[in-house]
């Protein structure tokens, strides 16, 4: 039997005495023939390969693209801004209960801190014999915890809240990023979680690391700056706290470079994603510290308003309006933050005039 494709019409084989040419070749078969044959459906239509719009290669590009996807993602920034706010209640909350509910709430602790030094009020609470004259008995016979223990498990929880703010921080980074490299789909909840849980322990290494750096070039240069000071070398001083400043610009752009890197390219290997960030930071250096360049400046003008513009003039009994002018000063501090990562993400994409390559990824 012939396939289906024999149904197509074909010339037939010319007779032995017939010196003409041969019958010109047949017309395309129709689409339904084709489909039968195996053979796709031509389209009425030629297909097209849409050219996907042009990453930004500046700066002040990466800076409007990453506050365009900042926005197009609010989710983030309640996520990060909720984050933060629980982590500052849960501080300042624990000296807070301790004080209203305690001996802080007595009139007469009120009387004594009215005037005098905030750490001898403490030391004077924190005594054996104002444990004996708030309780009325014998101190180890009284307060079984005692106002020492108070405070000491208050500044143990303070010591403690800082490393779990750091270990959520540390946790939503490699959601952040994911999502900030799988734009601009839209944002899935799933996703989000698969890469903070995915990217979390590398992140937390490279948090460490970025802290071991810290002490290791920062603590040196903020100590001799102090000390300059205090020889009155003032010029010294200065100098070494310029130096300091800029050391930790570049110690943060290499490390939140690492964290883009590592994310882009898929790599939990943050050794080697730090070695590329250094690379490519020092073979292009322009975009990457202008656009911090442009956030920290914006950083420090929102610190100005919020501060010698807006504090001043806000009443302190209008809580609610304090509160309401702190949390949006906080949420554009987090939003500056997170347009930031932004701004570098959209900068691994940024092509290359020379090659179809990006400038910022390099052969493996």
């Amino acid at each position: 039997m012939p396939d289906d494709a024999s149904f197509i019409s074909r010339p037939s084989p010319p007779l032995a005495a017939d010196h003409n040419p041969p019958s010109p070749s047949p017309p395309l078969a129709p689409d339904h023939a084709r489909e039968n044959s195996g053979h796709p459906p031509r389209s009425s239509t030629p297909e097209t390969n849409p050219t996907p719009p042009r990453p930004p290669q500046s700066g002040w590009h990466a800076f409007r693209t990453g506050a365009s996807l900042t926005a197009r993602y609010p989710q983030l920034l309640l996520l990060s801004w909720a984050v933060n706010l629980l982590a500052a209640l849960l501080l300042a909350a624990l000296p807070a209960i301790t004080l209203a509910t305690g001996p802080g709430n007595r009139p007469v602790m009120r009387d004594m801190a009215d005037g005098l030094d905030t750490w001898l009020w403490i030391e004077t609470l924190m005594s054996p014999q104002a444990a004996m004259q708030l309780s009325g008995t014998a101190p180890d016979a009284g307060l079984s915890i005692g106002l020492g223990t108070v405070f000491l498990w208050t500044l143990l929880a303070a010591l403690i809240l800082p490393v779990l703010a750091w270990l959520a921080g540390a946790f939503l980074q490699g959601g952040i990023l994911t999502a900030y490299r799988d734009a601009p789909l839209p944002f899935r909840w799933r996703r989000f979680l698969w890469g903070s849980w995915h990217w979390w322990a590398p992140f937390l290494l490279l948090g460490a690391l970025q802290g071991f750096a810290a002490l290791l070039f920062l603590l040196p240069l903020v100590a001799g700056a102090l000390f300059a000071f205090a020889a009155g070398t003032a010029a010294l001083g200065w100098i070494l706290l310029a130096l300091a400043a800029a050391v930790n610009l570049l110690g943060l752009a290499l490390f939140e470079w690492t964290r883009i890197l590592a994310v882009a390219g898929d790599t939990r290997d943050v050794f080697r994603a730090l070695g590329r960030a250094a690379r490519l930071l020092v073979r292009r250096p322009r975009p990457i510290l202008l656009l911090y360049f442009l956030t920290l400046a914006a950083a420090a003008l929102l610190h100005a308003v919020y501060r010698l513009g807006l504090l001043p003039i806000l009443p302190l009994d209008a809580w609610l309006l304090v509160l309401l002018v702190a949390q949006t000063f906080l949420a554009a501090r987090i939003f500056l933050r997170l347009l930031r990562l932004a701004g570098l993400s959209t900068l691994t994409a940024a092509p290359n005039p020379r090659s179809a390559e990006s400038p910022f990824q390099e052969a493996p």
